[in-house]
């Protein structure tokens, strides 16, 4: 089935790496990053379970659990950079025009 692809790390990556170059071209930090984010994660948390650092039970049974984890991680990161954000640890972009005087 389509779906036991889902429990191989590599797929995490790819679909981490993929997210995170849309950020590059998007620049929201809102929406791919958080995602991209959480993919990586995900990807670490099958390839520790692969190398048996973490037991097997860990791991939902069906395929739907692991994108509900997926994109509850990702709403995690999201809220997380929202709150860095608004509180000055991240900067954002000066938006002041150079032909505003």
């Amino acid at each position: 089935m389509a779906f036991e692809y889902l429990y191989v790390f590599q797929i995490w990556i790819i679909i981490g790496v993929v997210f995170i170059v849309l950020e590059i071209f998007d620049t929201s930090t809102v929406f791919f990053l958080p995602l991209g984010g959480s993919a990586l994660l995900v990807a670490l948390w099958l390839y520790l379970v692969e190398i048996q650092v973490i037991p097997i039970t860990t791991l939902p049974k069906q395929w739907f659990w692991l994108l509900l984890i997926w994109a509850v991680i990702g709403f995690a990161i999201t809220l997380a950079l929202t709150y860095l954000r608004k509180s000055g640890i991240i900067k954002t972009r000066d938006h002041r025009d150079i032909n505003h005087y």
